[in-house]
């Protein structure tokens, strides 16, 4: 009884509402990105980068209809649910107290937390390819077969909150990394997760240089062909499982039309 009082002796109300704060303020840069790509589109600009040359043959979920799904997720569920994990980060070993973390350490973390993120990603991503996961749960995504910024976040609530939500947070709690860290990390999974369903293979993107991770067109192929390419950051589980033949395939062929 004694060690269940003090865990919830930590909690503080003042650092949960500033946690739930600055989580709703960071998230909100995937409004500022797919606003910015949405100007992109409109006025046809890096038409030389696209992907898709032609639009898609089958009607896809309009802009209006995501953007309001993304609102009620961000503003409404997520500020709810987002008590319940600070709760369990700070039980979890997560600092939210000074002294702030180093220079050296955000670095090693955010790669720790990339990698974690990654191979949780790739195998819930892989489960929910199975025919009833699919069907009731990750088929809303897919609705989506030439992805653009907007549809990033455009998935069912189950996927959102497990195959989305579980795998940011775990890296943070398993290796106890500062707050500051945390926020960081976010602003870069949320990043990626615009370029990757930006429908443009941008030639700054800093997620080109990634290791193992070639571009945009790797995750649009995942859409397009709804196959393999389950990875999230990275591919190199892709590789390990050949989740990826199909798109390397593609890929050859494509460079041998060129020749």
């Amino acid at each position: 009884m004694e060690e269940h009082r003090n865990l919830w002796m930590e909690l503080d109300l003042v650092e949960m509402m500033t946690f739930v704060g600055c989580m709703v303020a960071v998230n909100s840069l995937v409004f500022v990105l797919c606003g910015a790509l949405e100007l992109v589109e409109r006025y046809d600009l890096f038409s030389d980068r696209k992907i898709h040359k032609t639009a898609a043959k089958c009607e896809q979920p309009s802009v209006r209809a995501v953007v309001i799904h993304m609102l009620k997720v961000h503003y409404i569920i997520q500020p709810l649910g987002l008590p319940l994990f600070y709760t369990l980060m700070k039980w979890g070993g997560v600092r939210f107290t000074a002294p702030g973390p180093s220079w050296l350490e955000i670095v090693i973390h955010l790669a720790m937390i990339m990698l974690i993120e990654d191979t949780c990603f790739y195998w819930i991503h892989r489960a929910l390819h199975t025919p009833f996961l699919y069907k009731h749960v990750h088929k809303m995504h897919h609705e989506y077969k030439q992805p653009h910024s907007w549809a990033v976040e455009y998935s069912h609530i189950l996927e959102y909150t497990i195959a989305n939500t579980f795998g940011i947070f775990i890296g943070a709690v398993l290796i106890h990394t500062h707050i500051y860290t945390f926020y960081i990390w976010i602003l870069i999974r949320t990043a990626e997760g615009v370029d990757g369903h930006c429908g443009y293979n941008f030639w700054f993107s800093p997620f080109r240089y990634f290791p193992f991770r070639p571009g945009s067109d790797v995750h649009d192929y995942h859409h397009s062909h709804n196959i393999g390419n389950y990875g999230s950051l990275f591919t190199f589980w892709d590789s390990i499982c050949g989740t990826n033949i199909s798109f390397s395939n593609y890929i050859q062929r494509k460079k041998m039309a060129l020749h």
